[in-house]
């Protein structure tokens, strides 16, 4: 991604942050090359305060910003963004000076847009032009990769997210009996403890039997009370 290697999940995110964060990249091209690609007609000023100079009915050209030592002002080219984003990358014109009459093409875009290019395996390299953190967060990436074109590419997302939710359900269930309540293991929990505990410190078993009960009412008590507010809240 722009550059950035992706060999791991955790990487996906981390490229993403790395290019909301570094300076736009741009793309060396000759200046022969640009003359004959653009289709440019006019510049205009968007609303945004980027500069246009392509049509909005096109989905393949971009505005490009370039600009030169011999030529300091600022030129715009609206040219396909496939074939730009082919060359070679550059941060600043210098870069493109290894060649003749190089120029250092920008894509021309609003604040908090950028030109990402995602180069994979399974065809030509992926442009996206848009807000980098929708990318992040409406993109699922998997580390696996399914053996049989009928498996859906989300089933080991699908399986684990399972496993959290039946390991959480039973960790809740489990929390829940075990309050000291009646008609739950709690009370059989609360009852082996204050017998073994309190055994010596109060040797009549009914006054422990006294403090178990007055322990479990007010467990029982709370445990209604929070359903009650529970559903009260849920069905309003």
């Amino acid at each position: 991604m722009n550059g950035c290697s992706i060999n791991y999940v955790e990487d996906w995110a981390t490229c993403i942050r790395e290019v909301i964060h570094q300076p736009t990249k741009g793309y060396c091209m000759s200046a022969e090359e640009i003359q004959n690609l653009n289709s440019a007609k006019s510049v205009v000023k968007a609303p945004d305060g980027s500069m246009q100079c392509c049509s909005n009915t096109s989905l393949s050209d971009l505005c490009f910003l370039y600009s030169s030592k011999e030529l300091s002002d600022k030129k715009y080219a609206c040219i396909a963004a496939r074939p730009v984003t082919d060359r070679l990358s550059c941060k600043t014109y210098r870069d493109c000076l290894v060649f003749r009459d190089m120029r250092c093409l920008y894509p021309s875009l609003p604040n908090n847009t950028h030109l990402i290019r995602v180069v994979h395996d399974s065809g030509p390299a992926l442009l996206y032009v848009g807000d980098p953190y929708l990318l992040l967060y409406t993109v699922t990436v998997s580390g696996y990769v399914p053996k049989y074109s009928f498996l859906p590419v989300n089933l080991p997302s699908m399986i684990e997210m399972l496993c959290k939710y039946m390991i959480s359900l039973s960790g809740a269930l489990a929390m829940l009996n075990s309050v000291p309540c009646y008609a739950l293991d709690g009370q059989w929990i609360l009852t082996a403890f204050i017998e073994h505990v309190f055994q010596k410190s109060i040797p009549k078993m009914e006054d422990r039997h006294f403090i178990t009960n007055c322990i479990l009412l007010f467990g029982t008590l709370l445990l209604v009370a929070n359903i009650v507010l529970a559903m009260w809240t849920f069905f309003r």
